[in-house]
């Protein structure tokens, strides 16, 4: 497996979850990562190819293969797209690969799948996102965008997390002559029994205060800028909250200066990214729990794993309206969408008073079991080995 984020530093989600349950499984798994986040070099072979215990299930053991890093953020992206073909050439010189799982784009992600070719063993992407979108304007967006669909075209299949993401990657692969067996979307894993719903502690805000819970990163289509705007309208209306932002990420400076500037000191409250056995905390105390990114292509394609999050906690949920989410909802109630990330905040107040509708929950906590999600992908994997 291959990705270009810190295994150990990223908040967990499936790129943890798959390897350690495939691990688990008796599979032998090798995951290339890029450690961002790294403030010194990493000398030394010890550092770089060990064997660690897993993040979500300790009981995993997973080889984790890092390039040679200089330390300083600002270089060290650009200098892992040539120090880590060494390390693919030398790991996947091995005959014992029977698949490549390829996360990857645009710092190896072409690497892996020219060498993965070169020794002739089977590579699959695994696409979550669009990666030339991840980053609002940059410099580079052209280049990955032609990485990302040379990618498309030339891997022997392609695992989607939704239909609408699956979709958009296969009209890179047009005339192309493939089986559709080899292109599929398949559901991330989601831990229901963490998530699951628990008997409320006690309540930390007083009766009548509604709690409003946004879990994930802020990216900049987050669309909490819009979200603090309607709270400052709601506040001025009347309305008793607390909303609580569980993570961080680009916008996480400026919406702090927002919630001063709006004065909303006392209702918004910043945790910064928490622990993943710590996030069923603050789900137990949440009255509904929001999504409200901006529509976009790189948010429509996308399939926001807060909201599995949510749901598999039993929580009321507004969002967006985002093909990838509509796609998966596919009408079930349980999920109150809206059209715009300024009237998410506003809709939430409305309906947070209301039981939660058990249709979305259920399926979620039915269909993203771990264990499921493991076995589809694992019978994925095992269709391109011959």
């Amino acid at each position: 497996m291959a990705h270009e984020i810190s295994y150990m530093r990223k908040i967990t989600y499936e790129i943890h979850e798959f390897p350690e349950l495939l691990a688990r499984a008796g599979h032998e798994v090798t995951f290339l990562e890029f450690d961002e986040g790294a403030r010194s070099p990493n000398f030394g072979l010890k550092s770089r190819d060990k064997l660690i215990s897993g993040k979500v299930y300790k009981d995993s053991k997973i080889r984790l293969l890092t390039p040679f890093q200089l330390g300083i953020p600002s270089i060290d992206r650009l200098w892992a797209v040539l120090s880590s073909i060494p390390v693919i050439l030398r790991v996947l010189k091995r005959k014992d690969f029977d698949v490549v799982l390829n996360y990857a784009v645009p710092t190896f992600g072409l690497w892996v799948l020219l060498v993965a070719k070169m020794r002739k063993i089977p590579i699959v992407y695994r696409s979550l996102d669009v990666s030339h979108l991840m980053v609002s304007q940059s410099k580079w967006n052209f280049l990955i965008e032609k990485f990302e669909s040379f990618i498309y075209r030339h891997s022997d299949g392609i695992a989607a997390n939704n239909d609408c993401l699956l979709a958009y990657c296969l009209k890179s692969r047009v005339g192309l002559q493939s089986p559709s067996s080899k292109f599929r979307v398949i559901l991330p894993p989601v831990d229901v029994k963490h998530f699951a719903p628990k008997p409320m502690g006690t309540r930390k805000t007083p009766e009548g205060v509604v709690n409003i819970l946004y879990l994930g990163t802020f990216f900049y289509f987050s669309g909490l800028d819009a979200v603090l705007k309607s709270a400052k309208e709601q506040k001025a209306l009347g309305a008793q909250f607390k909303l609580t932002l569980v993570g961080g990420g680009v916008q996480d400076e400026m919406l702090r200066r927002m919630v001063v500037d709006l004065g909303l000191d006392q209702e918004v409250a910043f945790t910064g990214f928490v622990d993943f056995f710590e996030l069923s905390r603050y789900l137990e105390s949440a009255d509904v729990c929001i999504n409200a990114m901006e529509v976009s292509q790189v948010s429509n394609l996308a399939l926001p794993h807060k909201c599995l999050q949510y749901a598999a906690a039993g929580k009321q949920i507004v969002s967006t309206r985002l093909c990838g989410m509509d796609s998966v909802s596919d009408g079930r109630k349980g999920i109150t969408f809206v059209e715009r990330p300024s009237e998410v905040f506003e809709k939430a107040i409305a309906v947070a008073s209301e039981p939660p509708s058990d249709e979305f929950i259920s399926f979620v906590q039915t269909e993203f079991k771990p264990s499921q999600a493991k076995k589809k992908l694992e019978e994925f994997l095992e269709s391109f080995i011959s």
